[in-house]
């Protein structure tokens, strides 16, 4: 069931306890993200699960799922991007403490962390780097290589011109 996600969290105390949470976010409240969009429409769906190693470092698995508004930097048009994210980050108290690699080291401020920044930072990093209409989507330019206009033309050869200068010899 979906529920209010709160502002800030205690990785630590939420990972004893095993807590999970759901909820949605608005994409106009995370606004460093909505500078790099072309429309804030929408929410973004989190699940998150908290939880402790081994080592009792606290752990963040979860999910985040939406669609975004970019813009094709084929066409400039606007094209819908979904992005559907796996967060997993590890908030471990010495940096030499060994981490798993597929986990994201962050560092604690105090015993908080603010949620709506690492749902952001992971959207903007899954993010991709050149927007594009999808092959069934209607792009209105064609990249030359898959233009049928330079498939009929013939190709000069550059070196046409030296047999121009060995004829007038």
């Amino acid at each position: 069931m979906a529920e209010a996600l709160p502002e800030r969290i205690r990785p630590v105390s939420l990972g004893r306890s095993g807590a999970t949470l759901n909820g949605y976010l608005t994409l106009a409240s995370l606004t460093r993200l909505a500078g790099l969009a072309s429309g804030t429409d929408g929410d973004v769906e989190v699940s998150i699960e908290f939880k402790l190693d081994e080592q009792k470092v606290p752990l963040v698995n979860g999910t985040l799922r939406t669609s975004i508004g970019l813009v094709c930097q084929r066409c400039l048009e606007p094209v819908s991007v979904c992005l559907d994210c796996t967060l997993a980050v590890a908030f471990p108290d010495h940096p030499e403490t060994p981490i798993d690699e597929r986990y994201e080291v962050a560092e604690l401020d105090g015993d908080e962390v603010s949620l709506r920044e690492l749902i952001e930072d992971e959207l903007i990093l899954s993010l991709p780097i050149t927007p594009l209409h999808g092959d069934g989507e209607h792009c209105d330019v064609t990249p030359d290589w898959q233009s049928d206009s330079n498939s009929n033309q013939q190709q000069q050869n550059p070196f046409s011109v030296l047999a121009e200068l060995k004829i007038l010899k």
